[in-house]
């Protein structure tokens, strides 16, 4: 292996060592890079998170979806059921208004006859 021979600089009296320097910065990288890694796993959790919290929603909506089908179904049965009741008032209102006209007519007949009797 070969040392490194000491640089001195100009500028000052310090040695200037290139593998310390390496070293150092190598270390500062490598601290980085930790940094980011971890950085980026915490974000990968919270994404997670955010994710399973997402497919509760689909699936709560999923369920709350099926249940306005139903709903709906429902409702458009009580509608036909109305529509059949509408119906069978205004057929039924229609029968009472003959009877009470044969009934009055009834009364009307009966009411000469009582006149006729009264008569006699």
């Amino acid at each position: 292996m070969k040392k490194s021979k000491k640089i001195t600089s100009k500028t000052n009296d310090l040695e200037y060592d290139p593998q310390r320097e390496t070293r150092v910065l190598l270390e500062d990288l490598s601290h980085s890079v930790s940094l980011l890694a971890e950085g980026q796993m915490t974000l990968i959790h919270r994404f997670d998170g955010l994710e399973n919290k997402f497919d509760g929603l689909e699936n709560r909506f999923s369920r709350m979806e099926h249940r306005f089908d139903t709903v709906e179904h429902r409702l458009s049965n009580v509608e036909s059921e109305l529509k059949s009741v509408k119906l069978a008032v205004f057929d039924n209102r229609h029968h009472i208004n003959e009877l009470r006209k044969d009934q009055n007519s009834g009364f009307k007949r009966l009411d000469q006859r009582l006149l006729k009797l009264e008569m006699v």
